[in-house]
């Protein structure tokens, strides 16, 4: 019984990290590393060019790249086969999806944005220039410069339990059944 409960009550411990635990979400344009993890967990995209990209998952003790499998050619012959589904009558305006993103969106939170670029333009730069002073508070950091150099740091943070806060008055009113 005492074994039952203290599993429960670990699961139930684990439901509510995972709710409460913050969501950090980064793209580095300057590394070109781009992350999403929690404490504990990280996933880590790293751009080697155009055409290569290595995933690696990041574990409190190790760490593991995830390569891609090959995988089997589709036959096509099957995928014209396959019977369309029916859609369904009932859908919401394509306005409530915009709504429901822009409700998504302003849940995450800017932990750090640094940016800095070089428009070739000496004017427009040197016209940035105050601009960017002005909006340049805290975490947020935005720079011109003059040496043709571009780069992006970007660093959001949302926990699991607001973006299910915005969705479920979503889920409810439109009722999608399958």
């Amino acid at each position: 019984m005492i074994t039952v409960l203290v599993m429960i009550l670990g699961l139930l411990g684990v439901v509510v990290w995972l709710l409460l635990a913050p969501m950090v979400i980064c793209v580095d344009t300057q590394e070109k590393i781009c992350y999403a993890g929690i404490p504990g967990l990280k996933v880590v995209l790293i751009l080697e060019g155009w055409e290569r990209l290595k995933v690696k998952v990041e574990l409190p003790f190790f760490s593991f790249y995830i390569k891609k499998s090959k995988g089997k050619p589709k036959n096509r012959k099957s995928d014209r086969t396959r019977e369309k589904k029916v859609a369904s009558t009932r859908r919401p305006p394509v306005t409530t999806f915009v709504h429901l993103a822009w409700r998504m969106m302003r849940t995450f939170k800017i932990r750090a944005l640094r940016l800095t670029m070089d428009t070739d333009d000496y004017v427009l730069n040197a016209q940035l220039v105050p601009i960017f002073f002005g909006l340049s508070r805290g975490n947020v950091q935005l720079n011109t410069n003059f040496q043709g150099q571009w780069g992006l740091h970007l660093e959001l943070e949302n926990r699991l339990a607001r973006l299910l806060k915005t969705l479920w008055p979503f889920f409810i009113k439109h009722k999608f059944h399958r």
